[in-house]
């Protein structure tokens, strides 16, 4: 899964993780992580948390 995921992504998955909340330059990527059903549809949430947790990890190891 994580080659599937571009810096941008990766980028706003980890400010998500952080409580950010996405802006309006996010819009793009956000459509485009609902649509894999990583993320809710405002953006702001993962849709599964056992996602959320891979993602924290995979972050971890960079």
């Amino acid at each position: 899964m994580d080659e599937s995921l571009a810096e941008s992504d990766r980028s706003l998955l980890r400010r998500i993780i952080y409580g950010e909340t996405p802006t309006q330059q996010d819009k793009g990527v956000i459509r485009k992580l609902t649509r894999k059903e990583i993320l809710t549809q405002e953006g702001n949430a993962f849709q599964v948390p056992l996602v959320q947790k891979y993602i924290e990890q995979l972050l971890e190891e960079e």
